[in-house]
């Protein structure tokens, strides 16, 4: 017995498949873009779990290894789709160049020019998120309603500092999200195979004379 443990001990021990370091994390990025990929060709409601291991290459079983469910994918997907959204628009390297009232109307047209070159690149990417996102339950719903929020939030800090107008932080937030609601119906425009470049213009004018007008504008004895 001594012998036969003695040889079980100096066995060296059957070794698996070795494991690489990040691959699970790359396979469950890989499914996301594959995700990604498929709920802006044919719509989340139309997209099986089938379609996404098709597209990422891999077997349908093997996504219930990363995901419990088609849902939990989607969470991931809307995250990557805003990541996309915000390195497209860069908005901190906007405001951080912003200097004197010019650079302001500068940054609401480079904000809205950004969004339209966004959906001209990506067409299914914005109607992912508004569109089906905010049809699938209360909570997408809510984080639809917060990427606006972040966006709102952003361009009017960009303009903050710059404007006399008001000290009220409320008012900057509106101001924010009306000028990106006057680009909103111009992106819509563009889903819906509009792109013509006249009425992306006068879109783009109607958001800066909103800022100009609204925030930007001196009080009267102050000096511009």
């Amino acid at each position: 017995m001594q012998g036969s443990d003695a040889a079980v001990e100096g066995t060296t021990p059957r070794r698996g498949r070795p494991k690489t370091a990040g691959l699970q994390e790359a396979r469950r990025k890989a499914i996301v873009s594959a995700a990604f990929a498929v709920f802006t060709q044919k719509g989340y409601d139309d997209t099986s779990i089938a379609d996404i291991a098709a597209h990422a290459g891999i077997g349908h079983g093997t996504i219930y290894r990363y995901f419990t469910s088609k849902r939990e994918i989607l969470d991931h997907v809307f995250d990557f789709a805003v990541e996309k959204t915000v390195h497209a628009l860069s908005f901190e390297e906007l405001t951080l160049a912003l200097a004197d009232r010019e650079q302001a109307r500068e940054l609401v047209e480079t904000v809205g020019t950004r969004l339209f070159e966004l959906v001209d690149r990506e067409p299914g990417l914005l109607k992912l998120i508004t569109v089906q996102c905010s049809a699938i339950d209360p909570e997408l719903r809510e984080r639809v309603t917060g990427l606006y929020s972040m966006l709102d939030a952003e361009l009017s800090r960009g303009l903050h500092h710059l404007a006399p107008s008001t000290d009220d932080d409320g008012e900057w937030t509106r101001m924010g999200r009306l000028a990106i609601g006057m680009i909103g119906p111009g992106l819509v425009m563009t889903l819906l195979g509009d792109s013509d470049a006249a009425k992306r213009t006068h879109f783009l004018q109607s958001a800066q004379a909103l800022v100009d007008r609204g925030v930007l504008t001196v009080p009267e004895g102050a000096a511009e």
